[in-house]
């Protein structure tokens, strides 16, 4: 008797740009970022610069297989933002107590992947993709004990322009906490800026600066 194959039952579905496309392959831009699949199926009427549906198995960020199905109709991605350019929520940062705790809770229990981890002992810090491209950032050094706010530190909006956006922030008679600074996490150049929301809230202004984008 033959053994059928297993099949994982974790598949991720993310909507991209179809930049480029030949027989074997095609180039699509998610997330501001270019990546080359291999194509299982192509609907034949999909081109260059239509908006597409990629599906693939979980457990990489770019699956070894894909489908690739033209859609009905154009859908909002990230990049629409007009404001701060580009847009979309980039991560949500948290302070915890126990580090290692936390991050096998979000990684073996809600499946969240890492993508990028930097620092040592309370200095640690860890970048866990949520399965669509979007973060929680986990840091070490939190207090022991529930807090009446939760962990939560801030909240990052995606820009491709930190330098021009802050600039919106100060203009409205918002308080800029950190000015626009170029840093690396886990090897990924990035620019950041931070300000204060009406309400007290911390914001960040996140813009992946380097060829592979975060």
């Amino acid at each position: 008797m033959k053994k059928s194959k297993s099949r994982s039952s974790c598949q991720i579905q993310r909507v991209a740009r179809m930049v480029s496309i030949n027989k074997n392959s095609a180039s699509l831009e998610i997330n501001g970022q270019k990546i080359n699949v291999p194509i299982i199926k192509i609907a034949e009427e999909a081109l260059p610069g239509d908006f597409v549906l990629w599906t693939g198995q979980c457990g990489s960020p770019v699956p070894k297989t894909v489908t690739i199905i033209k859609m009905e109709k154009e859908v909002d991605t990230m990049g629409n933002n007009a404001k701060i350019g580009g847009g979309g929520f980039h991560h949500i940062a948290i302070r915890v107590f126990d580090f290692d705790k936390t991050v096998a809770f979000y990684t073996e229990v809600l499946g969240f992947k890492e993508q990028v981890r930097w620092g040592e002992e309370n200095t640690r810090a860890i970048m866990l993709d949520t399965g669509d491209g979007n973060y929680l950032e986990v840091f070490a050094g939190g207090a022991q004990g529930q807090k009446d706010e939760g962990a939560f530190l801030h909240l990052a909006l995606r820009s491709d322009n930190v330098t021009e956006a802050i600039e919106l922030a100060r203009a409205a008679g918002m308080e800029v906490t950190v000015e626009p600074k170029d840093a690396v996490l886990g090897g990924v150049p990035v620019r950041i800026a931070f300000f204060k929301g009406p309400d007290g809230e911390i914001i960040e202004l996140f813009e992946s600066t380097g060829k592979n984008k975060l």
